[in-house]
C-alpha cells in the first residue's frame, strides 16, 4: 500500500518515532550509526526499497516534506485515520495527483501522495 520516496526526518525520540511509524505504516526499521556517530533509523517496507531515515532532531528538516507514496490516496487516508493518525483532506495538485498531509508524533509534516 505504501512506499517511501527517501528523505530524512528529524525526531526527538528515535524509539518513540520508530514505534509510531511502524504502527501507522506497518514498516520495519534497521538501526545504524551515521558519519557523525549519531544513531539513525532506516524505515523500509522491503529490503530493496527506498527508505525514510529518522535521526537526531538537531539536524534541520528538509525544505519540502518527505513524500510517502500510496496506491490510492482515499484508501490510504482511511487506513491511517483508523490507526489514529490525524490526516488532512485528500486534495489534487496542478497535475491532478491526489495527496494529503499528516504529521508524525514529533509534528513533522509528511505528504502522502499517489504515484504520478
Amino acid at each position: 500500500m505504501f512506499s517511501f520516496s527517501g528523505g530524512y526526518v528529524p525526531v526527538r525520540d528515535l524509539d518513540a518515532a520508530a514505534k509510531w511509524y511502524a504502527q501507522a505504516f506497518g514498516c520495519r526499521y534497521s538501526e545504524f550509526t551515521d558519519d557523525d556517530g549519531q544513531r539513525t533509523l532506516l524505515l523500509q517496507f522491503f529490503e530493496e526499497d527506498m527508505g525514510l531515515m529518522l535521526g537526531s532532531a538537531t539536524c534541520p528538516p528538509n525544505d519540502l516534506p518527505p513524500i510517502i507514496y500510496a496506491d490510492k490516496a482515499e484508501k490510504a487516508n482511511e487506513y491511517l485515520s483508523r490507526r489514529g493518525v490525524f490526516t488532512g483532506p485528500v486534495q489534487k495538485d496542478a497535475q491532478g495527483t491526489k495527496f494529503f498531509e499528516i504529521r508524525d508524533c514529533d509534528g513533522n509534516l509528511l505528504e502522502v501522495s499517489e504515484e504520478p
